[in-house]
């Protein structure tokens, strides 16, 4: 049985005052050099339903949008739906095959693969359909975040207190979340990444050669047994972090040198041996609806041909997020659409990639299209999830094109919100000669340093001592955050002893370089003090910049992308989709990106591989949920 602990307070007001004063020019950036923009417009709140009969007739707004009415003249949860479509017809006569299953899963990724694996261990009969072929089939990523494993707490580490991390979840988004969901993730994480990593150690343990734990430093992080108090948040050590080797060079692709694919290939032979069946090439198009309950669905083969699979038990929805679908983008994440195009961009504006075999919100397509809705914004997103340089997030001093500070820099969450409001152009991290000590204060959250991985602590310390003496090229220092080094073309560091010279080197220009080396100076006044009284960075991290000078630079300001899309269909807590009544849909559930109240506002900092630990654990729970139906 999986308990909510019920649903938080739904918001926290909180009202402000400041006296206008005049400022001096250093005293305009040590107490703020930036006004804040105002909050970009919210994803539109809309849902998705199939309706009851098909529609009658459709109106356009002012805006040039339409709203698709029911037969009867009313307006359902899809009504709103720009990018939804119309259901496939598929007759029987164009079926070529029919498969009786008790569960039939849409999607062999990381949620789909695992609820194979518990629904057959739980003795269902299982179908995977996987529109990948099997010799093509890639699997995402490389960290998997987890809370409370056997294996970390024999570390050292927690455990740690789940309500805690509940209401860290639910602040980080504003109390959208599904609190049922995420105590779902929360209590079960640790022990499927036990199983997992138990069932690769038993079948091919070099795969786990050089697999480790994303830690902290402790020479500061002295109490393993408590999370790091980072001000506004929390974060934990949970992260396994699947390496196949130790790279120097700029790898392509995320989780391209990564052994989450062979890793996840076991857990599906595993499934296998249990009776799961895998209908690789065949592209899940349309549930099967008969009298209000979901009973199984069509597939699509490479040659064009159908499958009926009948489905007794549950039909589960895993079929991934929907950024390679530009209709969808441009509604759910109309933030970033609008914050771009202040810059001159026109994000999202490319056609849909026809070619696309995954990612391109089909899944949830197929979910309205059955009833469900998708759930209200504003979306998450994987995107702008640290910052350039080495070492990633580290709370040290950041710094916009102007040369102005803009950020409490030890706030993860807030980074993709605040950067993204920034003028056009670049952003530095900035460190001084003491650059280790910032360094070691950085929690674990995705893109931070990792101190559990030796062999690059000793290669950024060594790389680190080339930097100055390299000049205005730059030194590329290798990564010491993610699994792999796929950005390290961002890990170039430059480094001068004086600071207008290191402003050069970053591409300032004109009256921003004055700021620059004002907005270090206020910065040091504020260290001095012991207090920020401009962002409210918590003390601990309060260390001076001073030479030699070290920085690396963004220059993507304002070209963003959102890197993989969180959003997704509404459920309970037991991964039911509900209708427009918020009453399950039966036998149709959603899993991983499909499954939505899980992210909302910002991609979590509490740590990394939060996407890919909650993908894998909804398939390991909810396949134990329909496996036992």
């Amino acid at each position: 049985m999986f308990v909510s602990a019920g649903l938080l307070p739904q918001s926290l007001q909180e009202r402000d005052t400041m006296a206008n004063e005049q400022l001096t020019r250093r005293d305009a950036l040590k107490l703020g050099g930036l006004t804040a923009l105002a909050g970009a417009g919210m994803a539109a709140m809309a849902g998705c339903s199939s309706p009851k009969s098909k529609s009658a007739e459709a109106t356009e707004s002012s805006t040039g949008e339409t709203t698709i009415l029911e037969a009867d003249g009313s307006v359902s949860a899809r009504s709103h739906y720009q990018w939804l479509g119309s259901e496939p017809e598929i007759d029987e006569s164009q079926v070529t095959e029919v498969v009786d299953a008790d569960v039939v899963i849409l999607g062999s990724g990381h949620s789909g693969t695992q609820c194979a694996r518990t629904a057959a261990m739980a003795g269902a009969k299982v179908v995977v359909l996987e529109s990948q072929t099997e010799a093509n089939q890639f699997y995402y990523g490389e960290d998997i975040g987890t809370f409370n494993s056997q294996y970390v707490q024999n570390m050292g580490y927690g455990p740690y207190d789940e309500m805690e991390i509940l209401a860290q979840l639910q602040r980080t988004a504003a109390y959208r979340l599904n609190s049922e969901l995420c105590l779902n993730y929360i209590r079960n994480s640790g022990p499927m990444a036990d199983e997992f990593i138990a069932l690769v150690q038993e079948r091919q343990p070099e795969l786990l050669t050089n697999m480790n734990i994303q830690q902290p430093s402790t020479d500061f992080w002295t109490d393993k047994s408590q999370p790091q108090d980072m001000g506004n948040y929390k974060t934990y050590v949970g992260t396994f972090c699947m390496r196949s080797e130790i790279l120097d060079e700029v790898a392509t692709g995320v989780g391209a040198y990564s052994t989450i694919g062979d890793c996840e290939t076991l857990v599906r032979q595993y499934a296998e041996e249990l009776g799961a069946e895998w209908y690789f090439g065949t592209t899940a198009v349309k549930a099967i609806v008969e009298d209000g309950k979901v009973t199984g669905a069509y597939g699509k083969t490479t040659d064009g041909n159908y499958i009926r699979f009948n489905a007794s038990k549950a039909v589960v929805i895993a079929m991934g997020a929907f950024q390679n679908n530009m209709e969808m983008m441009k509604e759910f994440y109309r933030e970033s659409w609008e914050l771009q195009a202040k810059d001159g961009v026109d994000a999202f504006s490319d056609p849909t990639d026809e070619s696309a075999t995954r990612d391109t919100g089909m899944g949830h397509k197929i979910g309205c299209w059955a009833g469900g809705r998708m759930e209200a914004g504003p979306s998450a997103s994987l995107a702008n999830v640290s910052a350039p340089g080495p070492f990633g997030f580290a709370p040290t001093l950041y710094l916009n094109s102007q040369g102005k500070r803009f950020m409490n820099e030890a706030d993860f969450n807030a980074i993709a919100a605040q950067v993204q409001r920034q003028p056009k152009g670049l952003y530095c991290a900035l460190y001084g000669a003491n650059y280790e000590e910032i360094v070691k204060r950085g929690g674990t959250n995705h893109g931070g340093t990792d101190f559990g991985q030796e062999t690059y602590v000793a290669q950024w310390k060594e790389d680190m001592t080339h930097v100055v003496e390299a000049g205005a090229d730059g030194y590329l220092v290798r990564h010491g955050c993610l699994t792999e080094r796929a950005n390290m073309a961002q890990t170039r560091m430059y480094g001068a002893n004086d600071l207008k010279t290191l402003a050069g080197y970053l591409g300032y220009e004109g009256e921003a370089v004055q700021n620059f080396v004002d907005s270090v100076a206020a910065y040091n006044e504020l260290v001095a003090s012991g207090v920020d009284t401009q962002y409210g960075k918590k003390s601990d991290f309060l260390l001076p910049i001073e030479a030699p000078y070290y920085a690396a630079v963004d220059t993507s300001v304002g070209t963003g992308a959102t890197a993989l899309t969180l959003a997704g269909l509404v459920t309970d807590g037991n991964y039911n989709v509900l209708g427009d009544d918020d009453e399950p849909i039966e036998g149709l559930y959603a899993i991983g990106n499909c499954c939505g109240q899980r992210f909302a506002l910002t991609y979590p900092g509490i740590l990394a591989g939060n996407s890919m630990g909650q993908a894998m654990t909804n398939g390991y729970v909810c396949g134990k949920i329909v496996g036992n139906l």
